[in-house]
């Protein structure tokens, strides 16, 4: 006899998911993608402090390979505006007129001077070689284009002024009407020993057109630092890179007198430029009302690029030095008196258990940047935009 297998009663098929199942998909799902959002905004943030990192390494090896021909070239680090944290500025200073006064009608970077008054060629009396002898004379250059500095000036020279007037002109440079448009002058009140050094400048605003007249800023520094005896030689530097003015003697920052140490800032809290005339052309003046001895003049032209200034991204604080942080380079090396390398430390404010940022600027041009264990304790904050 067959035997029929045994039938099993037919089952319907279920598709979908309960109602218990879909929580469970969807609380894992939930869980998912918070870990992912969070990961993308570290992800971002960090890569904001990358991005900075990477803007201020480029830049300063921009300075290095810009300073290179004896050259200069600067960046400076400050706090930024109400919308970021820091800036970060850049430029450079191309010499214009070197004058080193072995001969007094050849300077290099100009057309041949002309001698009017007394100034007279001292053989083997220079600070190197010959120097000038000023006595109310001056050494004039006709005018040109590459005297009308508009983004900032540098000036440097060795100077042996003697007693004089109360203010006696190291250098000027005038409009073809006569007006002065930057000056560089020794001060001092009454019969003072000594002098101070001072910056005249015509300066227009951020938004200002080329007619825009500008308005006269003068920079004194305190303490009369330059002696007025005719006997020893002094190095006198002055720097306005079109926001602060810095003047060293002999090597050594001078404070400025504090009623100067406002911020020069423009309408748009840019940087304020030289009013040069619409001519395009500025004539110069060695000397003048000076009396004393001078060699090895230099002058110089800042150029800023607006590709060199800009906002860094993120939350970035200096710890370390005080802000701002100016460095600066002459001929590929660390230059402004720096007598070893320069090491600036950042800290991510939107993360501060983040490892900080090391800057290392070396004497011969090297730029590194690392992320370190621990950083040193926060400096004085001296910055003022």
């Amino acid at each position: 006899m067959q035997r029929t297998p045994c039938q099993l009663p037919h089952r319907r098929s279920q598709s979908g998911f309960s109602f218990i199942e879909l929580l469970v998909v969807m609380g894992a799902m939930a869980v998912l993608m918070g870990l992912a959002v969070g990961y993308l905004t570290n992800v971002g943030k960090g890569s904001e402090m990358a991005q900075a990192r990477r803007l201020i390494v480029e830049t300063a090896r921009r300075c290095v390979n810009a300073s290179m021909g004896n050259q200069r070239a600067f960046f400076v680090l400050r706090a930024g505006d109400a919308n970021t944290d820091m800036r970060l500025e850049a430029g450079i200073a191309r010499t214009v007129l070197t004058h080193q006064f072995e001969d007094l009608t050849f300077a290099s970077g100009a057309r041949t001077p002309f001698v009017e008054g007394s100034v007279k060629l001292a053989k083997g009396e220079g600070h190197t070689g010959s120097g000038a002898k000023f006595s109310g004379g001056t050494i004039k250059f006709s005018p040109e284009s590459l005297f009308a500095m508009t983004e900032g000036l540098q000036f440097e020279a060795w100077i042996k002024p003697e007693s004089g007037a109360s203010t006696m002109a190291l250098v000027r440079g005038t409009s073809n009407t006569g007006e002065i448009v930057y000056s560089i002058e020794l001060s001092r009140s009454g019969n003072a020993p000594a002098y101070d050094v001072r910056l005249r400048m015509r300066l227009r605003g951020t938004g200002d057109s080329v007619r825009t007249a500008g308005d006269y800023k003068s920079f004194v520094t305190e303490g009369a630092p330059v002696p007025a005896d005719g006997r020893a030689w002094t190095n006198v530097a002055v720097d306005y890179d079109g926001r602060e003015v810095s003047v060293a003697v002999g090597g050594i920052p001078v404070p400025m007198r504090a009623a100067d140490l406002k911020p020069i800032e423009g309408e748009a809290g840019g940087p304020r430029r030289i009013a040069v005339p619409v001519t395009g052309t500025v004539s110069l003046a060695i000397g003048g009302s000076y009396r004393g001895m001078m060699d090895r003049f230099i002058l110089r032209g800042v150029f800023r690029s607006s590709e060199n200034d800009m906002e860094l991204p993120g939350r970035l604080e200096v710890i370390q030095p005080a802000m701002p942080v100016r460095v600066e380079y002459i001929n590929g090396r660390l230059g402004g008196g720096a007598g070893s390398d320069v090491t600036i430390w950042f800290r991510d404010l939107a993360h501060p258990d983040d490892m900080p940022l090391r800057l290392t600027l070396g004497r011969a041009g090297t730029v590194e940047a690392q992320y370190v264990d621990s950083a040193p304790a926060s400096a004085e904050k001296g910055d003022a935009k």
